[in-house]
């Protein structure tokens, strides 16, 4: 677990192997030049207070005191899993455009995490039996789809009470 402001520079690689790694800060910056790779071990990014909001993907445009990973963070990140928050955190996670090429599983199971999805949300991980690409864990108090979630035919699971706005979906 690495806490505080964490910044991975350009040209930086953290190799996992078959380790699983937690960045839990309020600021996390992962240069796009960097990597943070491993064969199958889980990567998870969370805030510091479980209370702060997080924007990923296409809805990371600059808001303020909230955890910003934008598309460019993302990218780099090649490990087999990729969890986004944690146990207990209450804030609420907007995700925007926003493409993923390891498992991911988004967490905001605090009481009044919620999640937006506000852009598409593109899995590229391959198909199999019982395989998840794209989870949502939480709290009860909504995850609001008003984009589509697309898979190459892995399973979605949404373990949430779901609100759908149905002039965005197809």
């Amino acid at each position: 677990v690495m806490t505080g402001a964490i910044s991975l520079t350009a040209n930086t690689t953290l190799a996992t192997g078959t380790n699983n790694i937690m960045l839990l800060a309020d600021t996390i910056n992962i240069d796009p030049a960097s990597q943070i790779t491993g064969t199958t071990s889980t990567v998870t990014l969370a805030p510091a207070t479980a209370t702060r909001d997080i924007y990923v993907g296409g809805a990371a445009t600059g808001q303020l005191n909230t955890l910003q990973l934008p598309q460019s963070a993302i990218t780099p990140i090649t490990t087999g899993t990729l969890i986004i928050g944690i146990a207990g955190d209450t804030g609420t996670m907007t995700i925007g455009a926003t493409q993923l090429d390891d498992r991911a599983r988004f967490v905001a199971n605090g009481g009044g995490g919620k999640f937006v999805v506000s852009g598409t949300i593109t899995s590229t991980v391959a198909a199999g039996a019982g395989v998840i690409g794209v989870q949502f864990i939480g709290s009860g108090s909504t995850t609001v789809l008003s984009a589509d979630i697309v898979t190459s035919g892995t399973a979605i699971d949404i373990a949430d009470a779901v609100q759908v706005d149905g002039t965005n979906i197809t």
